[in-house]
């Protein structure tokens, strides 16, 4: 299970969700701190408007049947970035949408790989940049 800790300025991310998750704009930023994993049959749906950041060398990623559903929109999109002050390409490895993830309207930013588009995701008006990969996609089926 993911351990939260939140203050009044973050949320720190740590461990697998195991079960359907959602982070919305109370608990933003999000702070990856160490990787973490969404298993298999969980669900972690990530609202408009929050921003989720990476400590250097830190991924999200999906395992089975585990998604991420982000739910940006164009006049709130949904950002992905690093949590240095500094930040470079590549300070954290990347982003997997799980089979059957959702990314809409998300800004995804100095990530190695920015997205791996799994089997059946769809990747709807998303930037990614400052990465040195933007989008791979893996499997068959996916919408970008």
């Amino acid at each position: 299970m993911a351990l939260l800790a939140t203050s009044s300025a973050a949320t720190d991310v740590s461990g697998d969700i195991t079960t359907p998750t959602t982070w919305d704009g109370k608990g933003s930023p999000y702070i990856i701190t160490t990787s973490v994993v969404v298993q298999d049959g969980a669900t972690l749906t990530i609202e408009a408007g929050v921003e989720v950041k990476f400590d250097i060398g830190f991924f999200l990623e999906c395992q089975g049947t585990g998604r991420i559903v982000v739910l940006g929109t164009k006049a709130n999109n949904t950002q992905f970035s690093s949590n240095s002050a500094t930040p470079v390409i590549g300070d954290w490895p990347h982003i997997a949408t799980g089979v059957g993830g959702t990314f809409n309207n998300a800004t995804i930013t100095h990530g190695t790989i920015g997205l791996y588009a799994d089997t059946g995701s769809k990747v709807i008006d998303c930037t990614i940049k400052a990465c040195k990969t933007g989008i791979w996609v893996r499997g068959t089926g996916a919408y970008i």
